[in-house]
């Protein structure tokens, strides 16, 4: 019963509030402003699906008014002089008896109005409510309040029907009983045919995206198989054996590649056999090494195969194919050899240097510190020195202090220039200093030897490398050598003195014999011919002991560097032809005709013309001598390089092609049967080099011999 008073009594507040809001308004007019007028009833409640009256706007003196049908005649008396039209709705038509009652009232119906949730209404209407029911304003007394401007409600049939634009609508207009669209009516379906369309394309792309990677991975599969085929790496896939405790006892051949049946065996011969079957001679080694690959991603290890002879290096992962091994073979046996090669060369160094009691070292210009295996030739301290591993460290300052005063600066010269890149190489001996030796008393030599080790990008050295070794027995020998050659010289020139004044002493009591025996053979006829045969053979050893003494002087004045020589212009053209005469003269051997070939009638050369003579009368007695019959031929030429060239040439025995440099050695004969010193050739070697020029032989076993020697020549010679 309280309840039912209670609403009745907001209904009635409701209505007061709402008549004062009329009131209020009126004589304003205004398009946007509508008094809604609500009343609680039992037949008609309130919610926010609730449509609120709606009315048609018109331009008269009171503002539009909702008016509800119950309070119809309230209303008029209230404003009597309001004209309104109702449309009342609730998703319905109000009653037919309302409808009537409003239609009596109005004379047409509207079309549209004003509208307002319940939660505005009750935003703005509770505070009222609660104000009148706690008694804080007049009981009778009619209040109204404000609701704003709402949005515009409009029947769309009705509006359409009565012809006008929907343009003239405000923006926020809401229209009901509005017919659907056709994109209303079929939402659902145009939704579920977008959505149709969408998971379409999406497959679509889904399926060209798998094709692209099946068609990747595919071309990735034929470059692999080809890559596999080609390469020229050693690969197999294995399938890995395990025995019931999960060791790995064996393995299967299940892939390989051409260069594996290279080095291998054929696939036909290998695929699907265990390894035990392929080699009888079974050893666990090889599987056992697979084992390792539980803990490690990949591993590598060396493998020797005797039958080719080949080191392979072998990398061993896990395959994608679970149970299996993928195994890659580098054929590395050029690398194996090298490295085993490279390590004997090193062992035999270290051997060598070691018996050369040699240190060899290396100097970082960077740092100053100079590095070594042993450091017995640098005369360091164990103080100064220290350990990087098997490296011997040591400053070069304390290797510089090492030296005495008098080398250190003509040592520390030469590293300087050789650091700075003045010169490519470097050798120095110098002494240590006697502070530093065990016996003060003795002196120490080292020898160093450096060259630059490595440079910067422009040119600078970095660093140096070289050796170390103490030569103080060598030195000690070199001094030995040294005073002993000093010896041999000072001996060889007493000799040499000593056969020249021999000689000399010799000749004096030879030339009365030489004397006495030209007068025997030129006296007076009437002596027999024993006796001539006597005082012939007399004459021709005087000419040879002459000649031998006249050779040995000659020998010991050229050994001692004493032999004159007296230069001037000389015509070679005449002075052959007074040798050809000379030795037509001379020549006893019927058999024989000596010839001077004439090339050339005018050339003058400057030279010393009595050794000029005694060569070429050396050459042709030797070409007399060993000439039994036929000719000799002489003479000279000029050639473009600047030299005259002479020579005899015979139709002799010859010499052997082996013993043609022996010739000129000192007392050599080939025929020990012909007479001779065994010195003339050696003689005219040295008169020639002391001349400037050069002499040789061409000559062919039993066809005879050409001697010839050259001597500097300018065309412009001064004419004698």
């Amino acid at each position: 019963m309280e309840a039912r008073i209670t609403r009745k009594t907001a209904a009635l507040a409701i209505f007061l509030i709402s008549a004062f809001q009329t009131y209020i308004y009126a004589g304003r007019p205004s398009s946007c402003q509508l008094l809604i007028i609500n009343s609680y009833t039992e037949n008609c409640l309130w919610s926010d699906d609730f449509m609120a009256p709606v009315y048609k706007e018109f331009r008269v003196q009171n503002s539009p008014v909702d008016i509800c049908a119950e309070h119809m005649e309230l209303m008029a008396t209230v404003v009597p002089d309001m004209r309104k039209q109702v449309f009342m709705s609730d998703r319905r038509w109000i009653s037919a008896q309302c409808r009537k009652e409003a239609e009596e009232v109005m004379p047409f119906l509207l079309i549209g109005g004003y509208f307002w949730t319940d939660s505005e209404i009750k935003k703005h209407l509770l505070p009222v409510i609660k104000s009148r029911l706690d008694g804080a304003s007049h009981p009778h007394r009619v209040e109204t309040t404000a609701m704003g401007t709402p949005p515009s409600v409009i029947n769309y049939a009705d509006y359409v029907e009565s012809g006008l634009l929907l343009g003239l609508c405000p923006d926020d207009t809401v229209f009901c009983m509005k017919p659907p669209t056709f994109f209303e009516r079929n939402k659902y379906y145009l939704a579920l045919f977008f959505s149709l369309m969408a998971l379409a394309v999406i497959y679509v792309i889904w399926l060209r995206r798998a094709l692209h990677e099946r068609s990747r991975r595919l071309e990735i599969m034929r470059s692999y198989s080809s890559l596999v085929e080609n390469m020229p790496v050693l690969y197999a896939r294995v399938e890995l054996i395990f025995d019931p405790g999960a060791r790995i006892i064996d393995y299967v051949y299940r892939e390989v590649n051409p260069t594996f049946e290279k080095y291998i065996l054929p696939k036909e011969k290998i695929l699907g056999k265990k390894y035990s079957e392929l080699n009888p001679d079974y050893s666990p080694e090889l599987p056992d090494r697979y084992s390792e690959l539980n803990d490690n991603r990949q591993i590598t290890f060396q493998y020797y195969l005797e039958k080719t002879k080949t080191h392979l290096t072998v990398i061993s992962i896990h395959s994608k194919t679970k149970g299996c091994v993928d195994v890659f073979g580098v054929d590395n046996t050029e690398l194996v050899l090298t490295q085993q090669m490279l390590k004997s060369t090193n062992h035999k160094l270290s051997a060598a240097l070691d018996a050369a009691d040699m240190t060899p070292w290396k100097w970082d210009l960077q740092t100053g510190l100079l590095s070594c295996n042993v450091s017995h030739d640098l005369y360091v301290t164990e103080e100064e020195v220290t350990h990087d591993g098997n490296l011997i460290i040591v400053p070069t300052s304390a290797c510089f202090a090492k030296i005495c005063d008098e080398d250190r600066e003509r040592v520390r010269d030469a590293f300087e220039r050789l650091a700075n890149g003045e010169t490519q190489k470097m050798r120095e001996e110098y002494r240590v200093g006697r502070q530093w030796l065990p016996s003060p008393q003795q002196n120490e030599w080292v020898e160093v030897r450096a060259a630059v080790d490595e440079r910067d990008a422009n040119g600078k050295p970095l660093s140096l490398i070289g050796t170390s070794m103490t030569v103080t027995q060598r030195k000690e020998m070199e001094e030995a050598l040294v005073q002993a050659k000093v010896k041999a010289e000072e001996a060889n020139t007493l000799k040499s003195s000593f056969l020249a004044n021999i000689s000399h002493e010799i000749r004096t009591p030879l030339n009365a014999i030489v004397g006495f025996s030209s007068l025997l053979v030129s006296a007076e006829r009437g002596i027999s011919e024993e006796k001539q045969e006597y005082i012939n053979i007399i004459e021709n050893n005087n000419t040879l002991l002459l000649q031998l003494i006249s050779d040995v002087l000659d020998l010991s004045k050229i050994e001692a560097g004493t032999m004159e020589s007296d230069y001037a212009p000389i015509d070679v053209h005449g002075l052959f032809i007074e040798l050809e005469d000379t030795f037509r003269l001379r020549n006893k051997k019927s058999g024989i005709c000596i010839c001077y070939h004439r090339r050339t009638t005018e050339c003058v050369v400057k030279a010393d013309r009595n050794r000029l003579v005694q060569v070429m009368m050396n050459l042709m007695n030797n070409a007399v001598k060993f000439t039994g019959e036929g000719s000799i031929e002489f003479g000279f030429d000029v050639r473009e390089d600047g030299f005259l060239h002479f020579y005899v040439t015979d139709t002799g025995c010859g010499i052997p092609e082996e013993r043609l440099e022996e010739i000129f050695g000192n007392f050599v004969k080939l025929n020990s049967f012909v007479q001779g010193t065994g010195l003339g050739l050696t003689i005219c070697r040295a008169i020639v080099e002391r001349m400037g020029g050069k002499i040789g032989a061409v000559s062919r076993l039993g066809q005879g011999s050409t001697f010839w020697f050259t001597l500097p020549y300018t065309a412009n010679e001064e004419k004698i």
